[in-house]
C-alpha cells in the first residue's frame, strides 16, 4: 500500500515524494512528535471552528424555522443539537 502511494504521490505531487518518505519511514504512522505537532495545529483550528469534541459534529440535525421553532416546509434551517 505504502509503495502504491508514493508511486501516486511522484506523479500527483513529486515535491512532496522526499518529504513523505522521510515521515513514513517506519511504516504507516508518523513519529510521535511530528503527530503530536500535526495533532496541535488540527485540534487549535478545531477550537477556532467551534468544534470542541466529537459529540459536536455528531450530532443529528434538527430542522428549525428562523425563530428557533419547527421549520416550515421548503425554508428549512438546520441546527445541530
Amino acid at each position: 500500500m505504502r509503495a502504491h502511494y508514493l508511486d501516486w504521490l511522484e506523479g500527483a505531487r513529486p515535491d512532496l515524494v522526499r518529504l513523505h518518505r522521510g515521515r513514513f519511514r517506519r511504516g504507516a504512522y508518523q513519529e510521535d512528535t511530528e503527530r503530536e505537532r500535526v495533532e496541535g495545529i488540527v485540534r487549535a483550528a478545531a477550537l477556532r471552528c467551534g468544534v470542541t469534541g466529537r459529540d459536536r459534529y455528531r450530532s443529528r440535525p434538527e430542522v428549525t424555522g428562523p425563530e428557533g421553532g419547527p421549520g416550515p416546509e421548503g425554508g428549512q434551517q438546520l441546527r445541530l443539537l
